[in-house]
């Protein structure tokens, strides 16, 4: 018997026991604990049991001739859509082969995975990219036949709590390491999470899952933040945005996610558009939040600023996939006025 099988027969025979016991049964708190963690850890057995079969989901990407001056992370998953079962692999958007942004560019790249210890290259093909700047992740196909090689992950169908404890996955020097984290806030588009290791056991990482203690992947590790004298923090993109490209890999490109500010939804934006400049002002129209956009969208800067708003305005630029790269429009009249107070968009163009 495999131990896949038996961890879903240990998984099913747990909750089968919670099934069967009275509505009113009153079970002693560490004895509830303790089922609720054979629970979680017979799920996570269920999908990885252990860092050999790790080594068949998490992939290092190497450029086209298999080479690499560092180490870049990815890793395989499964979705369903449209009824149908998929194997795709994700990967960082800013940490693209070089490839992808040179005069001859070319979509395709070598994803390394380890077998009973062995290193094994199997050719990968970026299909569908949404902008480093608001999403910051690619999608990956591989070889019907190089798929069977693989164990695809499972990824979550709930955001992850704060104060969950949270662990990733990745490639640090070249080698296959997994980090603990804690969940700290959740925006729009990332996770923030803990990041109490050295810089120098991260670079790397990027690229790669991040996991619920069910074994669930809730993210993609996007970046870091260092400020001298403040804890590390790390950004992952929700893994719910895999299936947004997922459907734009489907349906020619378009899929959409909604820009959210304290709860309110601004605007719809293509898996491919990004804010480039943001401008929050009071009644009077004083700016109290004025920037261009060089690096990802800042959340948490603007929602400080939402209590004393009126108005919001936002520009907006692409960077989508043709097929063989990810390409840059410049938008310089694609704009979006909204009424805080009013809830309403008051003034836009948008040309896509």
């Amino acid at each position: 018997m495999s131990k896949n099988y038996k961890s879903i027969l240990s998984l099913l025979v747990i909750v089968g026991v919670l099934t069967a016991l009275p509505a009113n049964a009153q079970m002693p708190g560490k004895i509830v604990k303790a089922v609720t963690s054979a629970v979680e850890k017979a799920a996570a057995r269920a999908q990885i049991t252990s860092q050999a079969d790790l080594a068949k989901s998490v992939f290092r990407v190497l450029p086209t001739g298999g080479t690499s001056t560092h180490a870049l992370s990815g890793f395989v998953f499964k979705t369903t859509y449209q009824g149908k079962e998929e194997i795709f692999g994700a990967i960082a958007a800013h940490t693209l082969p070089p490839e992808l942004f040179s005069l001859h560019p070319s979509e395709k790249f070598t994803a390394r995975i380890s077998i009973d210890g062995r290193e094994v290259d199997i050719p990968a093909t970026v299909v569908q990219a949404s902008s480093p700047h608001m999403l910051d992740v690619a999608l990956v196909k591989f070889n019907p036949a190089d798929e069977k090689l693989l164990i695809p992950l499972t990824l979550a169908a709930n955001q992850p709590e704060v104060g969950m404890p949270l662990r990733s996955a990745g490639f640090v020097s070249k080698k296959l390491t997994s980090l603990k984290h804690i969940h700290k806030q959740n925006s729009l588009v990332s996770l923030r999470i803990s990041l109490d290791n050295p810089r120098a056991e991260r670079p790397g990482m990027c690229g790669g899952p991040i996991f619920n203690p069910a074994g669930e992947v809730v993210g993609v590790i996007t970046g870091d933040e260092f400020v001298e004298g403040r804890p590390d923090i790390g950004f992952a993109t929700h893994a719910m945005y895999l299936r947004t490209l997922v459907e734009a890999y489907h349906n020619n490109g378009k899929a959409t996610f909604p820009l959210i500010l304290g709860e309110q939804k601004i605007l719809d934006l293509n898996v491919d558009e990004y804010i480039t400049s943001a401008l929050v002002s009071d009644k009077e129209h004083n700016p109290l939040f004025h920037r261009s956009l060089m690096h990802k969208f800042p959340y948490n800067s603007i929602t400080e600023k939402l209590p004393q708003a009126s108005y919001i305005s936002f520009w907006i630029d692409r960077e989508y996939w043709n097929g063989h790269a990810l390409l840059y429009v410049d938008r310089p009249d694609n704009f979006v006025f909204y009424d805080w107070k009013g809830r309403k968009i008051t003034k836009q163009h948008r040309d896509y």
